[in-house]
């Protein structure tokens, strides 16, 4: 699917996505692979702020769009990443996401199952068909949001026990 149309779908229309592909039910062991990152931010950020900080990294956003509990006073929404290609391998693909959940430590952190659904919204805010991100532009700035305070080696180590599964 185009994801132009995807993001209409998911962002105007309120269709609810499943990121990965899973065969046989939504559960972590029928991962198959997938290509769409999706974080979740809810509380005490702007969507302004999220992209401003995504040119800064040279990380392309795929779509983007405000969740049905979005209020003029609380903006809530949802930001979609492109992978360069599809990640069949359930580790690799757990990596990414929780680089990027790293990277915008802003992002609900509850969100880190592979099988999750995201509700669809009610408004799509930003939309890029062609942004794709891959690994090199990713781990730079991973590696710099993990390097404070002459701790890099603790938080590497840190990192690594909480993607292990």
């Amino acid at each position: 699917m185009d994801i132009k149309e995807l993001a209409d779908l998911v962002g105007n229309k309120g269709c609810t996505m499943v990121p990965a592909h899973l065969a046989g039910g939504i559960a972590s062991g029928n991962f198959k692979g997938i290509q769409l990152f999706a974080l979740d931010f809810d509380h005490g950020c702007k969507f302004d702020e999220i992209k401003k900080k995504c040119g800064n990294f040279g990380i392309s956003i795929s779509f983007a769009y405000h969740t049905f509990s979005a209020t003029p006073e609380e903006e809530r929404f949802r930001v979609v990443f492109t992978y360069e290609c599809l990640i069949e391998d359930p580790f690799a693909a757990k990596v990414i996401l929780y680089m990027l959940m790293k990277i915008f430590p802003e992002c609900d952190s509850g969100c880190k199952n592979l099988d999750r659904m995201f509700f669809g919204g009610k408004e799509l805010i930003y939309v890029n068909g062609d942004a794709r991100i891959a690994l090199v532009q990713l781990l730079p700035v991973f590696l710099d949001t993990i390097d404070t305070e002459r701790n890099y080696k603790r938080n590497i180590q840190c990192f690594s026990k909480k993607i292990c599964f």
